[in-house]
């Protein structure tokens, strides 16, 4: 029995690690309109074999040698009837799927994710060294992130899941701009070891609020201002704001800056005086840290902010297109979808003609959701972030309330949460964590 907790525990600390690295095997790839096809592919990544593994051990575990046997657990009933509603319309959404596979690809590909909030929710594991797991692994994509900006170039490694970008290659994230000498400029975005620049920054978003709850809530260093802990903290904050600005990202940004807002919020309503001190000097440092690097790539900074600049203008009409395409979608499919994982498949099929570099899911996660679950399925997947919310606010726990702000401006400006194989598991182990720590279920030893 201990000997399975440990397993689980500390594979459960192997996979917030290695969650970022994109290594997989492409079981079929994905073709449409005679272009590559990304969220057709059907792959099996190395992250999801650590998490069945991790699911059939909890499994052994919790129904042949767990004195608590399988029952309906009042506590979590709220949560079990919302995740079976949404369970229920996925499922129902796959036999109006045009790519019945990939549909089944997707619902495994969820219930994988479903798994994963069940298998934090009830496993036993120290904060402590989830965090040291997952700061661990921020810091390496941070890193990562600084030197492909520096660098203005990535190289591809199969192994890590590694694909090469240039700023001079078509179809890659980059900043059109002119240069101090007026000569037009391309600067990639930096991605990490992600599938877009995007990805990397709610990633970092979200790894910095939570340093920044640590930091003011800490009470020993508010007595111990100088020692190792501290310095890991503040360094971390630091690689973590540089990878998060690198990334352009502006709803990243965005997400990050009402997370901050709504601790400022909650100190000045409970007028708690040494909070705020500790609020303003974290702020400080990071607008210092903001302020000498767009000193340097003002012209980067100014080009995301106006929209004015060619590729911004493009993006904002390609935005607008999927919108429309979206709402002409839901028309058709509004009470059951057309199939998880087949929007772009239904798009195509609607306008065969249309090339495939624009067969793009729209740029926002509840359209998305409704388009290929239907109704239902929204209305479920919008139960699930309002009870947390509510739950959130009710328990006046704040860091919950900062990570389900950012998660909800991402998904208002993108998909990546529901559309791509990071952005699902990333998802479902967040939202475990929110209700894990409200529901409080840790355990006095854990720390």
């Amino acid at each position: 029995m201990n000997k399975l907790n440990k397993i689980i525990e500390y594979g459960l600390y192997a996979l917030v690690f290695l969650l970022p690295w994109q290594t997989k095997l492409i079981l079929r790839q994905g073709m449409l309109n005679r272009g590559p096809w990304e969220y057709g592919t059907i792959a099996l990544y190395g992250t999801d074999i650590l998490l069945i593994g991790l699911l059939i051990v909890f499994a052994v575990q919790y129904f042949f040698y767990s004195e608590a046997k399988p029952r309906d657990d009042k506590k979590n009933r709220g949560i079990v009837i919302i995740l079976s509603g949404l369970d229920l319309f996925i499922f129902i959404s796959t036999f109006f799927a045009p790519d019945t596979v990939l549909a089944i690809y997707r619902y495994v590909l969820f219930l994988l994710g479903l798994g994963l909030f069940w298998l934090v929710l009830k496993t036993e594991f120290s904060r402590k060294k989830m965090a040291i797991a997952f700061f661990s692994g921020l810091f390496i994509q941070s890193c990562l992130a600084i030197w492909q900006f520096l660098n203005q170039g990535t190289f591809a490694f199969k192994w890590l899941g590694l694909a090469a970008h240039s700023p001079g290659d078509l179809g890659v994230s980059v900043i059109e701009t002119a240069g101090a000498d007026g000569v037009g400029e391309r600067w990639l975005r930096a991605y990490g070891s992600l599938d877009s620049p995007n990805i990397l920054g709610g990633l970092l978003a979200i790894g910095l609020i939570i340093i920044f709850w640590i930091i003011i809530n800490d009470q020993r260093i508010a007595r111990k201002k100088t020692d190792a802990k501290f310095i890991f903290y503040i360094l971390s904050l630091i690689i973590f704001a540089v990878g998060l600005i690198f990334s352009f990202s502006r709803s990243a940004w965005l997400g990050f800056a009402v997370g901050i807002v709504i601790f400022l919020a909650a100190g000045l309503f409970k007028k708690d005086q040494l909070k705020l001190k500790k609020i303003g000097g974290v702020i400080l440092l990071l607008a210092v840290l903001s302020g000498l690097i767009f000193i340097n790539y003002q012209n980067l900074f100014i080009t995301r902010a106006q929209g004015t600049a060619r590729l911004e203008v493009k993006s904002f009409s390609e935005r607008k297109m999927y919108l429309s395409d979206s709402f002409n979608l839901i028309k058709k499919n509004w009470l059951f979808g057309s199939g998880i994982g087949n929007y772009t498949k239904t798009l195509a099929v609607k306008e065969p003609q249309r090339p495939w570099y624009y067969l793009q899911p729209v740029h926002n996660t509840f359209l998305l959701v409704w388009a290929e679950t239907g109704i239902f399925g929204l209305l479920f997947f919008i139960a699930l972030l309002g009870f947390l919310f509510l739950q959130s606010v009710k328990k006046k726990n704040i860091l919950s309330l900062s990570i389900l702000s950012i998660l909800a401006i991402i998904m208002i400006f993108d998909h990546y949460l529901w559309s791509l194989h990071f952005g699902i598991l990333f998802f479902w182990i967040i939202i475990g964590f929110i209700y894990k720590n409200l529901i409080n279920v840790y355990g006095e030893s854990k720390n």
